[in-house]
C-alpha cells in the first residue's frame, strides 16, 4: 500500500490546508492584566517569573514599574494595568508575575496578573476591533483582536508597543 504524501483535499478556499492547519495547532500564551486578555506569539522568545525585586527610578511615569536585573542584564519593566487605569477606575492591584519578552536584541518586562495558559486558537479569525476604551499607546499596537471560549483576545505588537512606552517615557 502506498501513501501519497502530497494529497490533493480541495477545502473550499484558496487558502493551503497546511497553512490553515498548522496556524490552527500552534498554541499561543495568553495572559491578563486588568482583565485585558492578551496573546502572545509563540515565535517570540520570552521568559516567566515571579517578581522579586523591581528597581525603581525617581520621576518616572506611575506605568514604568522600573527595571529588573535578570541574567546581569537590566530590564526595564512596564505595567499596563496602570495605563489601563487611565481610561477605567482606579483599583489597586499587586502583580504577582514578570514576563520578560525579547525582540531581537531588546528585552522588555510586563507585570501580568496571572500564570500564561496555552492558547489554541483553533479557527478563531481575526474579529476587528476590540471594544473597550484603551489608551492610544496600548490602542495603536494591536495587531489582532480574536473571540475564543467567550473572550476577546489581543494580539500586539510588542515591538510597537514597548517602543511607544520607552517613547513616552522620555
Amino acid at each position: 500500500m502506498s501513501i501519497d504524501a502530497n494529497p490533493i483535499i480541495d477545502t473550499g478556499t484558496s487558502e493551503p490546508l497546511a497553512t490553515s492547519f498548522l496556524e490552527a495547532e500552534i498554541p499561543r500564551y495568553g495572559f491578563s492584566v486588568k482583565g485585558l486578555n492578551i496573546l502572545q506569539n509563540p515565535h517570540l522568545p520570552s521568559q516567566f517569573s515571579t517578581i522579586e525585586k523591581i528597581y525603581t527610578l525617581p520621576h518616572s511615569p506611575p506605568w514604568f514599574s522600573g527595571l529588573v536585573n535578570q541574567h546581569n542584564t537590566l530590564i526595564p519593566v512596564y505595567d499596563l494595568a496602570i495605563l489601563i487605569d487611565t481610561v477605567e477606575e482606579k483599583q489597586p492591584q499587586q502583580k504577582k508575575y514578570l514576563l520578560t519578552i525579547q525582540m531581537d536584541a531588546n528585552v522588555a518586562g510586563l507585570l501580568i496578573d496571572d500564570i500564561p495558559q496555552q492558547i489554541f486558537l483553533g479557527q478563531a479569525k481575526p474579529t476587528g476591533k476590540f471594544g473597550r476604551a484603551l489608551p492610544e499607546m496600548i490602542e495603536t499596537s494591536i495587531k489582532a483582536v480574536y473571540w475564543h471560549q467567550n473572550k476577546n483576545w489581543i494580539e500586539f505588537s510588542f515591538q510597537k508597543l514597548f517602543l511607544a512606552l520607552a517613547e513616552h517615557n522620555k
